[in-house]
Parts: C-alpha cells; structure tokens; sequence
C-alpha cells in the first residue's frame, strides 16, 4: 500500500555544457531552434531545462531538477514542474513559443486560473521571463538585447527557488482554496486520461472505477462528474492522512485514517502505483502541498486553529465549504448545498434529544441504545456528529466518563448512520467521525467502520454483482446501504437535504414514493398529488420534486413504517404556505400526531422585512435567496395531535444566538389549525379567512389560462429596438441557409436543439413571426415569435392574443413581493407582473379552433355566469366582469386585508350581491385599463417633460441603482439628461416585484430616446398618477 515519492529525472535532454557565461549561449541555441523553421515550444524545452539547473548550480542549489509535465492538454498548458531534490516542489513554468505577447498571455482565462492555484509560476517565452507569487506578478527579466540580464535572471531564479509552500504558516482558508486548485488541475486530468481509456486506450484501474461507479452509484454519470468526485476524494484523502500523521514527513498513504473500505480501494489507485504520469505530477503536487501544511498534533488543537483563520466553530465543515466554492460554485449549486450553521444543528438534535426524553420515555434520549438514527443527506456528517457529541455527554454524566468507549463501540457506531452521494464529503464525514470517536476514547477495529455510505438515499433499484475485481468494497457499500434504505428499522431522522427546484435526482425511486405508498402491515398514503382524495390538478408541479421534498418523503416513509419516530429537518420554507404543497402538508398531517416548525424566513424573493426594524431586510441564516424552516415531526400513537409554529426574525447574529441558546421546549410556539382546501402550516384569522374563501378563484372565473411566453433566449428573440432585432434574425437566416465555417458562432449563440435548428432551416414565414409582447409592467417589446425560437411558446393560451384586439388579466398565482395585476392586449412574458413570480394570462376572450374560423367565445365559465346571472337578473358583459375582477385586485384595501392570503394562490373575487355595487367597481376597473393600456386620452397631459442634450444615451451601469430620482428629477445621464417633473411617489411605484419606470428605463440602458419613446415614458408617469386617485376611490367603493 505505500506509496514513496521518487527523484525525478531532468525530462529535458542535456544540450551541450554551456560556457560560464549563462545566457549569451542559451539565447544562441534559442535562436538557431527558432530558425530551422520546424520548431515547436516542446523543441525549447531542454534550452530552458539546462539554463534552470545551472543557474541553480550557480546559487548553490545543485540538487534542483526540471520536469516535464507529460500529456500537455486544453485543459493544462503547465510545462514544466520545478523540484528541490526529491521531495519540495518549487513551483511550475508556462511556457510560449518565442515571440508570443506574454501581456496578453498573462491575463488569459488559463493563466489566471494558474496564477491562482498555483503560487509560485514562471510565464517566459525564452526570451523573457515573469516571475508571479500568489497571481502577483512580483519580477520580470528580459534576456534579449538587455544589459544586466545575468544579474536580472540570477535574482528572478534565485527568488522563485526560495519560495516554499503558503501553506507552511496555516491558514485554513488560504489551504482550502490552494488545495481546491490543485483538486480542479487533477479533475481535469483525470478526465482526459478517462475519455482516452473510453476510446480505446489501455484501460486502467481508472476506467474501472468510472464504470463500477456508474453501475452502483450514479448510473447518469458523465466523465467529467466522476473526475470531480474522485479528485475531490484524493485532495481530502490525502488531508485526512496528512492531519493524522504525527511528524513532519509525508512519504506514503498508509496512514489514511479513515475505516472505510471503499475509500482504501480509491487510494490503492495512487498508493500502489504506477499512476499515468499525467496525474501522478499534480498528485505529488498536492502532497507536497499538504506535507508543508502544519497540521500534525492533537485534533481539538488543529480545529481550534483551523476555526480561527475560517471564523468557523466547526473547521473540519468549514474547511471544505470554502474548498467547494473555489473548486466549483456551480457544482454546490447543482447539488443544492449549503452547509448548516452550528446553531441550527445544535437547536435541532438538542431538541430531538429532548422530545426522545419527554414524547417517548426515553431517559438517556439520543443515548438510549433503542435509538437508531440516519441522516440520509449527511454530507460531513455535521447532523450525526453533533447527535454523537450529545449522547457522549449524556453517558458520562449518567455513567461516568470511563462508560463513553462503550457507548462508542456498542451504540454510536452501528447505530447512527448516514448517506451522502458525493464523493469529498463522505471522504470528509468518515474522517470527521473517525476523529470524533477517538476523542471519545475509542479507535475503530478491524472490521469494524463509521456506518456512511456513499450512496443515493433517493434512488434503490436491484444491482449485479460486481465484475470489476479492485473494487468489491463499492459494491458492498451499495448492498449494505440499499439493505438499510429498505430493512433496516429507524425511527430518528435528521439532517439538512439539498434544496434544488431543478433536482439532480430526476430519476429518484422516491419521485414514485412522492404519488404515495402502502406499507409493510397494509397501511398507506395517498402521496403528496393527492388531497382527501382529489387530485392536485396542478399543470406544474415541479417544486414538488424539490430534493428536499423527496428527502422529507424519504423520512416520512421510514418513521411511517417503523410505527414512531422522530423527524428533525432544515428545509426550504416555501412548502409551509405555497398552494402546490397541500397535499405534502395533508399527508405529513396524517403520519405524524404533533408538528412543530420554526420559521426562520430570511426570504429574499419575498423581499421580507424585519418587524422589529420596519423596512430593513430580514437575515437569511444560509446567505441565500430562499426562506428557511427548522421542522420537527413526532409520530408517537397516543399523544394529543398539534401543529405549533414559531417564527424567528431578525439579523443573523441575534437568530443564531437565540438557536444556540433554545431548543423545542424553550421555544414560544403558537398553535395552528390547518384547515382544507390549502392546510396551509401558517397562522392566521379564522373569521378573516373564512370570509376571503367566500370568493371564487380565478381559475373558476375563466376557463383557460397558462403562463406568460416564455423565450429561454430574451438577448436572441426579444429587442427595444426592432433593427436590432430584425438584424439577429436576418444574420441567423443568413447562417443557416449559407452554412459557412465563419457562421458558426452566430448558430451556436442561440443554443438551439438540433430539432429546433432544422425546422428553423425549413421555417418559410420569418417575416410573419414579427410581433410585440408586453416584457415587464408597461415594457412592450419587440419579438420574434418562431415556435421553435422560444422555450415555451404557450400557444394553447396565447395564440388567443396574437390578433391584438383581445385583452388578457396578468396575474401570479403566488407572490413573494407585493401583490400584482396587470392587463394586456397581447402577448405577455412569464415574468411580466413580477421577476421572482411566474405571470398567469386569462385571456378575455377565445377565438374559434380549426382553420374554419367562426365567432370568438368568451373565456368566462359558465359557473360564474350562471352565478351573475341569477345575482343580477341578467349576465353583465364579459369586459366588465374583466373590469370588476381589475378593480378588485387593484384595491388597496383587499390587497391589505388579505395580503397573506394572496401570496398562496390565485387571488379570490367575490362579487357583490347589489348590481349597482359591481358597475361602481366595473366602471373604476375600466378607467383602470385605459390607464395601464395607456389609451386613456388623459395621459397625454403628463407632467413629465425630457430635458437635457437629448443625443445623449441613457446611461448603462451594474449594481445599485443607475437612475437617480433628485427634486422631481429622474437623472439619466448626470445632470446633463433627464425626465423633470416627477414626484417621488410615482418614481418609486411598483407593480408586483417591479419598480415601473426605472426597470422601463433600464430596459433602454445606452440607447438614446426616440420621440415614441419620450411619449410613451412621459403617459407611464401619468398613468402612475392617475392610477392613485383611481387607488383612493377603490378604496371608497371596497368600504362601500
């Protein structure tokens, strides 16, 4: 199994000896090469080579030796790899061919990805070397027609041999990140050397892998995701062996202290050698690395230290949350993850502790050996250590410090298991509880390992036995792991899953669980699509395949069939209120006798303020856009059924204090009553609710309705300016019909599918698909309607609008900001009403099907006219139940009332039993879409007028804002242009999420103002006016 690092030859072959003067003679051969008009970069090589290793002889460095770093690829340029003697690794050179503008190379997208993982580099084109330290280009030499060039290079040289590794003084963050770079150069090799292996090449232990991991890990696995896990789990291999050997060497592998063997099959690939020689130099690199990294000596020491440069209370989490977001932010977003703070952990097993204690008899609480915990999304194993921690404090308070190896071996080691799919943190996990179980005073035996498993928790299907002979221990692990998803009983459960709308798990066995489940003793449950029995009837219920969702299914599924248990869980807070969870809230309502949540809220698409600093935003404990929950589930036949809520605002500091110094019996719960159709888990006033659901959805009011159009490709299909757009369009077609080599950019621009590219090559109508489409509140566009231009052309819907004499009510069906309606008498985008809100379209009316023609049909129900008939003697006309439906939701007494109420659903209408009530609100819904069409012959008044040099462009910018309202001036160019004349009321009015004229201004960013752009900005601000004293009068008619 050990592995010893080996000399290096110099790979460059030895020219002949040079004469004591140095550069004079390597230039010569430099020049003679460049002149033979067959050189390549690969032929300057051994010049380079030879002068390194004698100016090193010169400063007294003999044993320094050059490299080749084989199998130069895209993905690395590096070229030669520096080495003091057998062990320290100096540094690297990139090198270009003579001549090459080493300006422009240095800020290259691949210079600077080395200049920041690798911290000591030479950039030369062999007439000129640089010298970069920590991406910082600190000395520069020019050998060619330079005096003093000796002294120049023996200086430069001399400074890049002295450099020894950042890491030596410890700095948790600055290692995470190195160790992060380097992992992201072996990823990338790892993937070249796999796909030559897949095309034919001779394979070695590497191809094996891939595919066994393929066949009991992740069966949609692409080359370039194995690559990351496996670099990833190298990189914290070799950390984990590197912490835990006691001196300063590091020459082999054997001290990996982690009991797993699927892990110890991983590193026999780089422990018992020989590795391709274009991984093996980045893997001695990070060896390197680790081996000056002063991490030997007592855990507790070396988390203390590591903790003060993160600023973390846990190092070892910490640790490689800062690695992952410097190897690949995306990668942790894909995955949804995003490490839970202590606090949070803590508030949740201290209260699992306790409910186990006081819900179950169980004295010892997470102790008690009848507990049998999993984590099923374990990452570090964060949850399970802190379970751990716990439950050791309990024992020796109750036993006796002596009893906690007992309670090690016999208890927390079978007992408390974990699933975690991706590779690093399941490295991480069994070094982070190896660690915590020695701390305990007990060392893992032979046979014996920390119960994580590297597995999918939400995928279980039936595997062959294994045909990869090295790697038996991946099998077993799936085996064993599949055993406990399906037999093994559990009845805690806790973790943080992944939060992913989009999930990476598509595939997911419990994607079915989701459409409910019978149990073992005949039980069942009718599943999350499914309330008392009903369907959801939802067009889009894809948020019900959040991760998060499928885990807490998972959990649910576990305790259900065990009979009792407990779940505690960190998840989205978006299932608590949004209309597409009822059936999730409905059945976790029948599994489990009490329900507790702490809403932590931090919404950042629901723009939430703090109560206690009105208008400041609330903390969000992760740092990101989403609200948070803490859930605790109890399913124990016999106690009294109960679902209490707390909610917990504020900043960051003061919830992670309150977490860390609470837990569920310290915390002020409120009871709620979840009541049908929505059981919504939110508090609320019965009699106002009551009242609120006496109205009609919209979705009973019109027939049809789908979401806005939308484009996948708004820079491609959509302009302000219709030249602009006309002129993509053109260029495309050109590129198309044409098919030349230079073209290609412009077909590869629009990432259209092959399907979608050939009916565009066969599309016989472009001029046709010219129309406009209202973008954002009062911001119609310019558009190129093509089916197979846009993602989603919702033509069953808006082919209704497409005429322009139609008219259309815009409406979310859910709000995170305030709530919103517009009209439209056209086509309208899924983001038009809100950004963080998909925009519904009712059209008013419906025209015939079949190219036949005939009369267009009224999109109402016939319910709701029925029900207008028989209020009101007769049924009003179609555009004013429109009209009335408008004024309704402008109101701003009902947006008030029912603010809670509208963000779970479409909005509820309830119509007045008077006629003469309905035209009052008819005629104010009618003036109201005048104003918002801007046809009302009022605006042309407006107060706004355009001052300024009006050649000059509206001004472009990034971040905060760019448009500055001073003193009923809006600036948009400085001083030198702008809108006067406007109030500070109608610039700061927002419809939906949308501050309405400066995202209309922004829209135009860089282009100057036509003339039906200044009338059309200047009836925007009227209508703004206007639509206030509409506002007051709706609230006069709403009292009424």
């Amino acid at each position: 199994m050990a592995r010893r690092l080996r000399p290096h030859p110099s790979s460059p072959s030895s020219p002949p000896a040079l004469s004591p003067g140095l550069v004079a003679p390597y230039l010569q051969q430099v020049e003679e090469e460049r002149g033979s008009g067959a050189a390549r970069e690969e032929s300057f090589y051994p010049f380079l080579g030879k002068l390194f290793v004698d100016v090193a002889a010169r400063l007294g460095r003999p044993e320094v030796r050059v490299r080749l770093i084989p199998r130069k690829t895209e993905s690395c340029l590096l070229d030669l790899q520096i080495r003091d003697g057998v062990h320290a690794i100096v540094g690297y050179v990139e090198a270009k061919l003579p001549g090459t503008d080493l300006d422009r190379a240095e800020e290259s997208k691949q210079l600077q990805r080395y200049r920041q993982t690798f911290p000591n580099l030479l950039l030369t084109d062999f007439f000129e070397i640089r010298l970069f330290r920590h991406g910082v280009r600190v000395a520069i030499v020019r050998l060619k027609d330079h005096p003093g060039r000796e002294e120049g290079l023996f200086a430069l040289l001399g400074g890049f041999l002295a450099f020894r590794s950042a890491a030596t003084a410890l700095d948790g963050a600055a290692l995470a990140v190195a160790l992060a770079g380097r992992a992201r150069v072996l990823a990338a090799r790892i993937a070249e050397r796999l796909t030559r292996e897949l095309q034919g090449e001779e394979p070695s232990r590497l191809s094996g892998f891939y595919k066994a991991f393929r066949q009991y890990l992740l069966s949609q696995l692409t080359v370039g995701e194995f690559a990351d896990l496996y670099a990833q789990t190298i990189a914290y291999g070799l950390l984990a062996a590197r912490w835990a050997h006691k001196g300063s060497g590091f020459d082999n592998l054997d001290n990996v202290p982690l009991a797993s063997h699927l892990l110890r099959d991983v590193f026999r690939f780089i422990a018992a050698g020989p590795m391709p020689p274009e991984i093996d130099w980045i893997v001695e690199d990070l060896m390197d690395l680790l081996r000056h990294a002063s991490l030997a000596g007592d855990h507790n020491h070396v988390t203390d230290r590591l903790g003060e440069t993160l600023g973390k209370k846990d190092p070892v989490l910490h640790f490689y949350e800062t690695f992952l977001q410097a190897y690949d932010p995306a990668l942790r977003k894909k995955r949804g993850v995003f490490y839970t703070p202590a606090p949070v952990v803590s508030y949740v097993v201290r209260s699992v502790d306790l409910l186990l204690r006081h819900r179950f008899g169980r004295p010892l609480g997470l102790a008690d050996p009848w507990v049998r915990l999993l984590d099923p999304a374990a990452g570090t194993m964060t949850f399970v250590a802190e379970a751990c921690r716990l439950a050791a404090r309990t024992c020796e308070q109750e036993r006796g410090p002596a009893a906690r190896p007992a309670l090690a071996r016999d208890h927390l080691l079978p007992h408390f298991m974990g699933f975690e799919l991706m590779m690093a943190p399941y490295a991480i996990g069994h070094l982070q509880m190896s660690l915590q179980l020695r701390s305990f005073g007990y060392q893992p035996g032979e046979g014996e390992r920390v119960a994580l498993y590297l597995t999918d928790a939400l995928h279980h299907e039936k595997r062959e036995q294994a045909v990869f002979p090295f790697v038996d221990a991946l099998a077993h692990e799936s085996h064993e792991a599949d055993r406990i998803k399906e037999e093994t009983p559990v009845n805690v459960v806790i973790g943080n899953p992944p939060w992913s709308g989009h999930s990476a798990n598509p595939d997911a066995i419990y994607n079915k669980k989701l459409a409910g489940y019978r149990l073992s003793d005949g039980r069942s449950d009718e599943g999350y699509f499914r309330v008392d029995g009903a369907g959801l009837g939802e067009r889009n219920s894809k948020w019900l395949r959040d991760d998060y969702v499928k885990f807490l299914r998972f959990a649910q599924w576990k305790i259900d069939e065990n009979g009792e248990g407990i779940v505690g869980m960190v998840t989205n807070h978006g299932w608590l209120d949004g209309a597409t969870f009822r059936g999730m809230r409905r059945s976790l309502l029948r599994t489990f006798d009490q329900i507790y949540i702490l809403d932590l809220h931090g919404n950042r698409r629901r723009r939430e303020k703090r109560p206690d600093a009105p208008g400041r935003p609330d903390a969000n404990v992760f740092g990101i856009e989403q609200g948070v929950a803490i859930v605790l589930l109890v399913k124990k036949p016999g106690l009294p059924r109960r679902v209490r809520r707390a909610d917990r605002w504020g900043n960051l500091a003061g919830k992670l204090q309150y977490l860390a110094a609470h837990h569920v019996e310290e915390t002020a719960w409120t009871d709620v009553e979840p009541r049908p159709p929505g059981y919504y888990f939110v508090p609320g006033d019965a009699a106002r609710e009551a009242e609120y659901r006496r109205g009609l959805p919209l979705v009973q009011i019109f027939q049809l309705h789908s979401s806005g159009l939308m484009t996948g490709r708004d820079a491609r299909v959509t302009d302000v300016d219709p030249v602009r757009l006309r002129r993509r369009i053109a260029a495309l077609r050109r590129a198309l019909l044409f098919g030349e080599p230079e073209d290609r950019p412009e077909v590869e621009a629009w990432r259209l599918s092959d399907d979608r590219l050939r009916r565009a090559a066969r599309e016989p109508a472009w001029e046709s698909h010219f129309t406009t489409f209202l973008a954002r509140p009062f911001d119609q566009r310019h558009l190129f309607a093509a089916e197979w231009a846009l993602e989603r052309p919702r033509e069953a819907v808006l082919r209704h609008l497409g005429r322009g004499d139609n008219l259309a009510l815009l409406v979310p069906r859910q709000h995170k900001e305030q709530p919103g309606a517009l009209v439209a008498a056209g086509l309208a985008g899924h983001k038009a009403v809100s950004a963080h809100d998909v925009t519904s379209v009712f059209p008013l009316w419906c025209e015939p099907a079949g190219a036949l023609g005939g009369e267009r049909s009224t999109n109402l129900t016939p319910e709701v006219r029925r029900l207008l008939g028989e209020l009101y003697g007769e049924e009003p006309p179609p555009e004013d139940v429109l009209a009335h439906v408008y004024a309704v939701l402008w109101t701003p007494a009902y947006k008030s009332r029912y603010a809670e109420l509208l963000r779970q659903d479409f909005p509820r209408i309830r119509f007045p039993p008077e006629r003469a009530a309905f035209d009052r609100l008819a005629a104010l819904g009618r003036e109201l879409i005048g104003l918002h069409l801007l046809r009302d012959p009022r605006l042309a008044a407006s107060p706004a007028r355009f001052v300024g040099d009006g050649e000059l462009p509206l001004q472009t910018g990034r971040g905060g804002r760019v448009y500055l309202w001073k003193r009923s001036r809006v600036l948009l160019a400085g001083e030198a242009l702008a809108f006067e004349g406007i109030e500070v009321l109608e610039w700061e009015a927002r419809i939906g999420g949308y501050q309405v004229l400066d995202r209309w201004l922004a829209a135009r960013a860089g282009l100057r103002l036509g003339s039906a752009e200044i009338e059309t900005f200047r009836r925007i601000v009227a209508a703004l006016l206007q639509t206030r004293e509409v506002e007051r009068r709706l609230d006069e008619a709403f009292g009424d």
